[in-house]
């Protein structure tokens, strides 16, 4: 029976071949979880630990099998003679101490102070570990053929031959160093682990079982019959209508589409019902719940101050329009990584990436270089581990502090995938206008009428601001002898502190004027170092030069302020020196010289040190905040030049001047494109791997990339130390998305199947590593992702394929012999012998009352609505809820402001997790606080009272037909006649909104077949 196939061992990674009748290297491998693989098709296969009897009955099925196993091995000749190739390190020692010795004994775990990962380490020890030629002298010998090490799990007999004849030949180490994550053990997965291959060229389907010819309905029905089990037959109409508006729309059907597919339940029918739900606006709102709950989306910061954020819902938008216009998942996942890469700083491009910045953020980050340093690596722990698990199914971020313990994820992989994001920050930022290129012509023209108006004006000295903080030295130079040159030089850089909006600007500069005694200019400058977003270094200074010849009419004073004067920063300036013609320095300012630093903030995306109101000798200041400088590296500052607002009042003193003034205010008035929360790109710092994952014990210097774990694909090459944020997450974005990806694949196709079924392919929809669930059809799993991405990786595509199953449309019910039979087999129904009965969700509960009762509002897309009042203690935030209605507050649930740590009571009872965390898996608990709130909370007061209002509108007073229409509206169906007298009995001593409640709390209602 298993001659000839090859059966796989998801607890082990790879393939189990079986050839000629020869079986080779089988390890069966039996914790409390009972694994048996298929060599019994009868057995029953679980992922959950099996006490009692049951475990105790499989243990000695263990032993049986072992001891077949082993002697079909003798019989067959495994236990031959030494060949010459017996003593090959690499092919057959090599994978010994990988599987079995170097999760204890590597460079960094030295169990007994013994490493077996390189030659130089075991040979190199004075205890006689291994004595070449002479097995029985060797220690290491003695503990394994004593069965001491390993000790859980000891070698088997062959593995201990084949060592013995290693030693015996002289213990040749061949091939280098051993890394240990190269194979799957017992205890932890390595680059062999079934997830992390890239996807085979074709998976062969099996022959048409009892369900029929559906691809999906033949892998199924193979594992069926393998397991002894029945297929149920196909659920009744009423209940597939329920079913698929429930998984697509996430609302309840109309009482008439329940009735016309009742009359005609074709495939046709069913077939355009599917179309026309996948192309309803409604699958948006409802998918996009479920990338919400795995993206941690929230709409304040979490944390002691939990502050409001703003704009956050640009990004829940940019998700329901992506998947209504059916974005292909690589592009869908691409846009979220660097959409505003991507597509030029576009609302969508920077509503995409908010993705990344969707979880908990803290803006109190401590005043100390290990608080800040924390802060900062505790939030890229915390966008590695969304990332990784969101589109890998890897939990990358286990690797903070030490080696993956069960993923072949080394530390150093962790701390490179963050360096590919240490870019990013948390902020606003103001997308491009909607029509972008005549606001970009429209710009253009409006900064040469200003920088001419403003070349005229500064020319005679004119003040632009005295809201914009400028300098002005205190002593006068004598830096203007007639027919002398000079050199200018200054060390400029753009900046930013509190916002995006005051970042400087490729039209912004520093203006530096030169005044004589009687305030007229000598000469002019002016600095442009540049926009933030370019570059986002504080650090990222230009050095530029200017000549000039002096006319001998005075000593001069410098003045300091912004070119342009429109709330931005015109740079940051870090070095001023003025030289004669031959170079000898006559003034130099380097502004580290600055005191009174005890008012101090942190800047805006880089977290450097900025300082206001500081005090200098040298210098006069003016405008807000006095000095302000930024902190570029340690103890160097660099004063930051801030444009404030331009005066009103400033003269114009030529006609040249008022038609510049004239044509500048004809000019359309500037177009400010939206402002969004998002990524707000920033400066990587240099990325080291941090000693038990703390920032103040930096170790190896690591370069950008990716997890080495995905063999079939390489880490990023191109990308360095000093890359740019740009340049790290575009890279990322191509090797996360590319074709041969298997895990990136895989986990978007088990992810759908588990929000259609309830329970993955894989159980562990986020985690498909050691510590995750195995897969209970791996072949469907891999047939289902090649086809994914045979047809361009259209999640509509995939949903569709999936729910033409006969396996999707399964009913729940079966004739009583097969219902025992199946579960005392399979009680679960993993192997997928029925459908499970599923409990609406929270969000489709809430609108599947406003739908029944006529109240919801048809309002789609932009700011959530509020029911939460907002309470401060300090810089505190704290949200209460407060019961509203009406049709603002009456839209679908997805478009409820959701900020962290506050509830809906009835959401909340119902199990809508907090956006704290993410939530790949919703909890579905039953407790008395579900039956207590559904009954007597305001809102399904509200919505019954609604609801019979509506009923009595069509029906009028008229009881009988009153109840009629409830049920039809409510459960779909007419009432039965016993049901038909209660509710008529119901209605005439309560009122119809009594028998509306009562439907509404039925668990008819709440549940689907």
């Amino acid at each position: 029976m298993i001659a000839g196939s090859e059966l796989q061992g998801p607890l082990r990674g790879p393939a189990f071949p079986l050839e000629m009748g020869i079986v080779k290297n089988v390890e069966i491998v039996l914790d409390a979880g009972c694994y048996l693989n298929r060599l019994d098709p009868m057995i029953f296969v679980s992922s959950r630990r099996t006490p009692g009897l049951e475990c105790f009955l499989r243990s000695l099925v263990k032993y049986v099998l072992i001891g077949v196993v082993a002697a079909v091995g003798q019989w067959f000749g495994n236990d031959r003679q030494a060949t010459a190739d017996d003593s090959d390190f690499a092919r057959q020692i090599a994978p010994i101490f990988a599987r079995h010795c170097l999760e204890c004994h590597n460079s960094t775990s030295l169990d007994g102070g013994l490493d077996l990962s390189t030659r130089e380490a075991l040979f190199g020890t004075e205890q006689q570990t291994i004595v070449a030629g002479d097995a029985e002298a060797s220690l290491l010998w003695q503990r394994v053929v004593a069965d001491e090490m390993p000790p859980i799990h000891p070698l088997g007999k062959d593995e201990k031959a084949l060592l013995r004849r290693w030693l015996e030949a002289g213990a040749n180490w061949t091939g280098g160093n051993i890394d240990r994550f190269q194979y799957s053990s017992d205890v932890r997965a390595g680059y062999d682990w079934w997830s992390l291959q890239p996807l085979v060229d074709q998976v062969s389907i099996p022959d048409a079982g009892p369900s029929g010819t559906h691809p999906i309905d033949r892998f199924v029905d193979q594992k069926l019959f393998e397991f002894g089990l029945k297929p149920t037959g196909r659920a009744d109409p009423r209940t597939l209508v329920r079913r698929i508006h429930n998984d697509l729309i996430g609302l309840p059907p109309r009482y008439e589409d329940v009735q016309k597919f009742i009359a005609n339940p074709s495939e046709e029918a069913w077939s355009a019902m599917v179309d026309r739900l996948l192309a309803s606006p409604e699958f948006g709102e409802r998918w996009t719940q479920h990338w919400l709950d795995i993206a941690r989306f929230g709409e304040s910061d979490g944390f002691e101050y939990n502050q409001v954020r703003d704009h956050a819902w640009h990004y829940r938008d940019w998700v329901i329009q992506s998947l209504n216009e059916d974005m292909p998942y690589d592009r869908f996942a691409q846009m979220q990584l660097a959409g505003d890469l991507l597509t030029n700083q576009s609302p969508a491009g920077i509503a995409a990436v908010g993705f990344l910045v969707a979880g908990v953020h803290n803006p109190v980050i401590g005043q100390s270089e290990a608080m800040r340093a924390n802060a900062r690596h505790a939030e890229l722990e915390e966008i590695a581990a969304t990332v990784s698990q969101a589109f890998l199914g890897l939990t990358v971020h286990c690797a903070r502090c030490h080696d993956h313990k069960y993923d072949p994820i080394s530390s150093s992989d962790y701390y490179r995938f963050i360096a590919a994001l240490d870019g990013v920050q948390h902020g606003h930022r103001v997308a491009q206008p909607t029509d972008a290129l005549a606001e970009s012509a429209v710009a253009k023209r409006r900064a040469e009428l200003r920088l001419a108006l403003t070349e005229r004006q500064s020319q005679r000295g004119a003040i632009f601001s005295h809201s914009g903080n400028a300098l002005v030295s205190r002593k006068t130079f004598a830096i203007n002898s007639l027919g002398k040159k000079y050199r200018f030089e200054v060390s400029v850089s753009p900046t930013v502190w509190a916002n995006a909006a005051q970042a400087t600007q490729s039209s912004d500069g520093i203006l530096i004027r030169m005044f004589r005694e009687d305030g007229t200019v000598a000469h002019r400058f002016v600095a442009q170092p540049g926009a933030w977003e370019e570059s986002s270094d504080p650090a990222a200074f230009r050095e530029l030069k200017f000549e000039y010849l002096g006319d001998g009419r005075g000593d001069l004073k410098i003045r300091l302020e912004s070119l342009t004067h429109e709330d931005r920063f015109g740079g940051a300036l870090d070095q001023l020196t003025v030289r004669n013609a031959a170079g000898l320095s006559l003034i130099t300012e380097s502004f580290n010289e600055l005191t009174d630093r005890q008012n101090m903030g942190v800047q805006f995306q880089t977290a450097a040190a900025v300082y206001f109101g500081l005090k200098s000798s040298a210098w006069d200041h003016f405008g807000i905040n006095a000095i302000h400088a930024v902190e570029v590296s340690p103890g160097n500052l660099a004063v930051q030049i801030f444009g404030g607002a331009r005066d009103a009042d400033v003269e114009l003193v030529s006609t040249l001047e008022e038609e510049l003034q004239i044509e500048l205010e004809a000019l359309p008035a500037p177009q400010v494109g939206p402002t969004i929360y998002s990524v707000v790109p920033g400066a990587p710092s240099a990325m080291r791997v941090m000693r038990r994952g703390d920032p103040m014990q930096p170790q190896e210097a690591v370069a950008p990339g990716a997890p080495r774990a995905i063999s079939s694909l390489s880490s990023p090459a191109t990308l360095s130390e000093t890359s740019s944020d740009a340049e790290r997450r575009l890279d990322l974005a191509r090797w996360m998305t590319d074709r041969k990806n298997g895990p990136f694949h895989r986990t978007m196709v088990n992810r759908v199947w588990h929000l259609l079924f309830g329970r993955g392919l894989v159980s562990t929809p986020s985690d498909l590593g050691f510590q995750g669930g195995k897969p209970t059809h791996p072949e469907l799993l891999e047939w289902l992702t090649i086809d994914f991405r045979a047809g361009n990786l259209s999640t509509k595509s995939l949903i569709r394929r999936i729910v033409m199953s006969e396996t999707y449309r399964r009913s729940s019910q079966s004739d009583e012999a097969n219902r025992v039979r199946g579960e005392a087999i399979d009680r679960e129904s993993i192997w997928l012998w029925r459908r499970n009965p599923v409990r609406l969700q929270a969000e489709v509960i809430r609108d599947s009352m406003l739908f029944t009762s006529g109240a919801l509002s048809s309002q789609r897309l932009g700011p959530g609505y509020r029911d939460i009042a907002i309470e401060t203690v300090g810089a505190a935030h704290y949200y209460r809820p407060l019961d509203l209605h009406g049709p603002e507050f009456d839209r679908r649930t997805i478009y409820r402001w959701r900020p962290r740590g506050e509830r809906n009571s009835l959401l909340e009872a119902f199990d809508c997790p907090d956006p704290s965390t993410a939530t790949p898996e919703r909890a579905t608990t039953t407790t008395p606080i579900q039956a207590l709130s559904l009954w007597n909370h305001s809102f399904v007061f509200r919505n019954s009272r609604q609801l019979a209002a509506r009923i009595i509108l069509t029906t009028g007073e008229d009881v009988a037909n009153q109840v009629e229409l409830a049920w039809q509206l409510v459960l779909f169906r007419d009432p039965t006649s016993t049901e038909r007298d209660d509710g008529i009995e119901l209605v005439s001593k309560f009122g119809l909104p009594s028998l509306c409640r009562v439907l509404f709390n039925a668990s008819e209602t709440l549940t689907i077949d």
